[in-house]
């Protein structure tokens, strides 16, 4: 009556059958795993009901941004986030704009991208450095992250490193319908 579940079987290391390539293209981790494919190779073809397959969604971008000293970022979402999602779009942008804050993005002082290996900071050049100056809120509405900032003079690099942050945040979870900065 107490029978040995199927996924708990294992097979020996020598195992004598033969898997031909053509006909089975997966890879297993080891002998249990292609001995319970060749036992009930269903269990691999059907996904279980528990899991969840995201539809496609596409992120619609829109920048428009005429005074950086009043920068308003509007992140609008498909759902009501998680306070973790929350948490991980607030540290996110802190992070983006705490890099900004101390003239990271000053893309004319690119030392790699200009082939140099060797250099020496100079502190007397701060004049033309891009710095943020101020991160006034981000605050979170229904739908909404909303994200008022000063970013002084900056490099349209730290706009494309902000955008392409929030399109690998939105490939892993599916969150954000709409980027949006004015």
């Amino acid at each position: 009556k107490n029978k040995i579940p199927l996924w708990f079987k294992y097979a020996s290391k020598s195992s004598k059958k033969e898997i031909s390539k053509n006909k089975i293209k997966e890879l297993f981790i080891n002998d249990f795993f292609r001995e319970l494919y060749l036992e009930n190779s269903d269990l691999f073809k059907h996904k279980n009901n528990n899991d969840q397959i995201l539809p496609k969604r596409s992120l619609e971008i829109s920048v428009v941004l005429e005074n950086p000293f009043e920068t308003n970022i509007k992140i609008m979402f498909y759902k009501n986030i998680t306070n973790m999602d929350k948490e991980n779009i607030k540290d996110l942008i802190i992070s983006w704009f705490l890099i900004g804050k101390n003239g990271g993005y000053q893309t004319y002082n690119f030392k790699f991208i200009n082939q140099k290996t060797k250099w020496f900071s100079d502190d007397d050049i701060s004049d033309g450095i891009s710095y943020f100056l101020t991160l006034s809120y981000i605050r979170f509405d229904k739908n909404d992250c909303i994200v008022k900032c000063n970013l002084g003079v900056y490099d349209n690099i730290a706009l494309d490193i902000l955008i392409n942050s929030l399109i690998g945040f939105n490939k892993k979870f599916k969150l954000i319908k709409k980027i949006s900065i004015s």
